[in-house]
């Protein structure tokens, strides 16, 4: 092969490189939502839960776990999607968007029509969070929400 083959090739490769499409930045998000009985009276843990029963169990006191909802919710930018916790409860999620590789994620919960909790999470692809919620007869609401970019 004669060197000015190898030098439009190189070329040509060097170019294709150049002008490459930029990668697709990160335009969605799931979300999976798990609802949870935590319970100090009860030692009966969920298959599920065994890893956040070890994780937190011991720093939040509380022995029994039970997952009472696990839900999908797929998020767009700018998207809100909502989630029934109980008859007189909801939970609304948008994502706001991302910055330096977290996902801006709006979360709020309504008893009736009236809010009674809102907090934005920076969550990182893969990541969870954990959010203790109302009080129950035996025990108390977790919420634990991982998200994976779409």
């Amino acid at each position: 092969m004669k060197p000015t083959y190898l030098l439009l090739i190189a070329l040509a490769a060097l170019f294709l490189l150049v002008n490459a499409p930029p990668a697709v930045a990160n335009s969605g998000f799931i979300a999976d939502v798990e609802v949870i009985n935590a319970l100090q009276t009860s030692d009966e843990v969920d298959p599920e839960l065994s890893g956040l029963a070890s994780e937190v169990g011991p720093v939040l006191s509380y022995t029994g776990f039970k997952l009472l909802k696990k839900s999908r919710l797929p998020l767009e930018i700018g998207g809100t999607r909502e989630l029934l916790l109980s008859q007189d409860r909801r939970l609304t999620l948008k994502l706001e968007g991302f910055q330096a590789n977290q996902a801006r994620l709006n979360l709020k919960i309504f008893k009736n029509h009236t809010e009674i909790f809102a907090t934005t999470l920076l969550m990182i692809d893969h990541g969870s969070a954990i959010i203790g919620g109302p009080k129950l007869k035996k025990g108390v609401i977790l919420l634990r929400i991982e998200g994976k970019f779409d």
